[in-house]
């Protein structure tokens, strides 16, 4: 919407200005990455190199080329984590406002996917931490970062939720499947099978 403000019009947005949108986002993600890591007490030029990988290579750089929202989305996943280890580490609920807040816009910028496998990640790193420090704290902190997230997002959220009832997939040669099918095995287990020379892509995305 910012971004809409600055350089929209009546005739909608130049494409110079996407661009630069996308630009800004390839930033965020490396230097998100780059503030996680320092957190996580590596030196400067490993963290800048970490962030440049996470940025600029594998699965984040190629959705930039063919699914934008997926890539705005997974931007925002290493300073989601960052905050959620502030407020974990200094007993504080600001980072975790935050947290909840970029969650929630992560959750908004047009795909859930990013929104799901970042709350997967906190879940997991929240048990980890629970049981190694012995406290509920991560516990506690997960659910105001994920809560926080569902309330603000829920402007979005909810609408989304009727239209999903009406919403049929298309997974393969198979008939498209309505809202509450499950995926047949045959689907992945026959016909969308990663190659073995496919796995070059983690780190050449076009290969």
């Amino acid at each position: 919407l910012a971004w809409a403000l600055l350089f929209g019009s009546p005739e909608g947005l130049p494409l110079f200005s996407l661009e630069l949108l996308v630009l800004f986002h390839f930033f965020l993600a490396s230097f998100g990455m780059f503030l996680l890591l320092r957190r996580l007490g590596l030196r400067t030029i490993a963290s800048a190199t970490g962030g440049c990988v996470f940025a600029y290579t594998g699965f984040v750089a190629s959705r930039a080329a063919v699914h934008l929202t997926i890539f705005f989305g997974f931007v925002y996943l290493p300073l989601i984590i960052l905050c959620f280890l502030r407020a974990v580490e200094g007993h504080r609920v600001g980072p975790a406002l935050l947290g909840g807040g970029l969650l929630a816009v992560q959750g908004v910028v047009g795909h859930i996917q990013p929104a799901y496998h970042t709350t997967v990640a906190l879940a997991v790193l929240a048990i980890y931490l629970a049981i190694t420090r012995r406290t509920l704290v991560p516990l506690g902190t997960f659910g105001i970062v994920v809560g926080l997230a569902l309330m603000l997002s829920a402007v979005q959220s909810t609408p989304f939720l009727e239209h999903f009832s009406h919403a049929y997939r298309w997974v393969g040669p198979a008939a498209p499947l309505d809202p509450w099918q499950s995926i047949p095995w045959e689907t992945y287990g026959y016909h969308e099978l990663l190659k073995p020379q496919q796995l070059l892509t983690l780190v050449v995305p076009d290969a």
